[in-house]
This record gives C-alpha cells, sequence and structure tokens, in this order.
C-alpha cells in the first residue's frame, strides 16, 4: 500500500529573471498561503520598482494585479475562462441549444487576431482569439503599436507561417514567461 504524503505540506516558489533564466528568488512558505500571499512574498524585493511580473492562470486574480499595482509593479497574466473576475458578459457566448444566434452573442464573436478589452480599476481584462480564445489580464501601459505573434499552420502538406494581430500584453506575456521554464527543466543536472 503506498504511503500518503506527510500532512504538514509546504509550498515552493521561485522568481526567476525572463532575461537569463537565473533564480533570482526563492521562497518556502507554509501550505496555509494563498495564491495571492506567494505572489506578494516572491516579488517583496521588487515592490516599488515599476518592474513587471508575469504569471499564468494558477495565481490569476483581480486582487493580486490590483495588490500589485498598488505597490508600483506591473502584472499580466492569463486567466482560465471561468475565472471569477472576468464578468460573463465579456465571455463568448456559448451556443448550447441549435439555431441562431442573438444579435449580442453574434457582437462579442472574435475572429483570429481580434481582441476586446474591458477596464476595471487600473486592470485591463483581454479577451484575444488565437487559434482559441485566450484571457489576459494586464495592468502594463496600453501600447499604440500593432502587435502580432508568427504562427505556423500546415495547409496542404506544408507549414505556412502567418502573422496573427494581437495585444501588446501578450508580446509582453510571452517574453516574461520564459525565465521560469529553463531553470525548472535544468533542475538536477549537472
Amino acid at each position: 500500500e503506498p504511503r500518503k504524503n506527510n500532512s504538514v505540506g509546504i509550498k515552493v516558489i521561485a522568481t526567476c529573471d525572463a532575461s537569463n533564466g537565473y533564480l533570482a528568488n526563492f521562497n518556502i512558505c507554509s501550505k496555509k498561503s494563498t495564491t495571492q500571499d506567494l505572489v506578494m512574498c516572491a516579488v517583496d524585493p521588487w515592490l516599488g520598482t515599476h518592474r513587471s511580473i508575469a504569471f499564468d492562470n494558477f495565481f490569476c486574480s483581480l486582487g493580486l494585479h490590483q495588490k500589485l499595482y498598488e505597490n508600483k509593479m506591473h502584472s499580466c497574466s492569463t486567466c482560465r475562462r471561468n475565472c471569477r473576475s472576468i464578468p460573463a458578459s465579456f465571455r463568448s457566448p456559448k451556443r448550447n441549444t441549435p439555431g441562431r444566434m442573438t444579435k449580442a452573442q453574434k457582437q462579442l464573436q472574435l475572429r483570429e487576431g481580434q481582441w476586446m478589452m474591458l477596464q476595471q480599476g487600473p486592470v485591463h481584462l483581454i479577451r484575444w482569439m488565437d487559434s482559441r480564445e485566450v484571457f489576459f489580464m494586464s495592468t502594463l501601459p496600453l501600447g499604440d503599436e500593432n502587435t502580432s505573434v508568427e504562427r505556423s499552420k500546415k495547409e496542404k502538406g506544408k507549414w505556412k507561417t502567418r502573422k496573427v494581430e494581437c495585444p501588446y500584453q501578450v508580446i509582453d506575456y510571452n517574453n516574461n514567461m520564459g525565465g521560469s521554464t529553463g531553470t525548472t527543466s535544468s533542475r538536477g543536472s549537472g
């Protein structure tokens, strides 16, 4: 019979520099810590510095983004579609019943490369259509320039690359999330 895990439990959170993947901060927290507590503990050395942090949907909440902004840090994260902070009216409609879509449902439909934005205080909620719908929360300043990401798709047996328009926050998120991947994957090598 397999042994049960120790009920004491700890949580470990690491902060990595996105430019080189080096571990910048490492914290061990109690099992009772909330995800917001974990993030605030991890970024404590940089609070008040107007730096940017990116994190995935596990940590995403409107409250966390607002708290980071109040502490003079910009943040960007992906969100789950069913995140409590995203109003139901902002999500794309699900067609559970066959038939015609209402005018309101049609207005919420997005094609690839389109996005919608909603602002709640300093936080921007973004719904962007890549090959599928992606949600972001961000306190980054809005960029004016048109940005795009490259996507590859197989058409008639050949791979073709095309550019898909996206909000600036997608580019920032992609650039800043790379730091932790290298640190995680190189653990234990040496």
